[in-house]
């Protein structure tokens, strides 16, 4: 937890609380209706929680760096083009789910490329010292976590 505050920190791991709760899900068996399962659950409900807390997230995630390429650590302010890559994240989260994933299987695989692709943009803010130092060593992990669960989503 090298540097990484420790409420970012705990509040980024409950964060994984929702999409392991998902990957939970995604291991019932399905309810066919006939009552006598103990813990089933409606088709695809794993895959469903997954998919929306995925969307708000990735959203969330793009609004942390929009709110750190606006703080005024730079004297001209941001830029175009800094602004534009922190708004990319909440307009995958919208758009490739809800056009793209016919299935609540294809949203999780959509936005799990969604979170690499911010992955990079987490590298690209780092690396131009938009982000704090910190927020690689928190993202990365976290990142990967999340990937992991919304691939288990695809794949359920």
């Amino acid at each position: 937890m090298t540097g990484i505050p420790r409420a970012a920190f705990w509040l980024g791991v409950a964060g994984l609380l929702p999409f392991a709760f998902g990957v939970v899900l995604t291991l019932l068996p399905a309810n066919d209706g006939s009552g006598g399962e103990i813990f089933a659950v409606p088709r695809d409900t794993g895959a469903l929680l997954l998919e929306r807390y995925g969307m708000v997230i990735l959203a969330f995630m793009g609004g942390c760096l929009w709110g750190f390429a606006c703080y005024p650590r730079r004297r001209l302010g941001p830029g175009f083009w800094v602004l534009f890559a922190t708004t990319l994240p909440a307009l995958w989260a919208f758009f490739a789910p809800l056009y793209f994933g016919p299935t609540p299987q294809w949203s999780c695989a959509l936005l799990a490329a969604g979170f690499l692709a911010l992955l990079a943009i987490d590298l690209w803010a780092h690396n131009e010292e938009i982000a704090p130092p910190w927020w690689l060593a928190l993202r990365l992990p976290l990142t990967l976590a999340v990937v992991f669960a919304l691939l288990f989503g695809a794949f359920s």
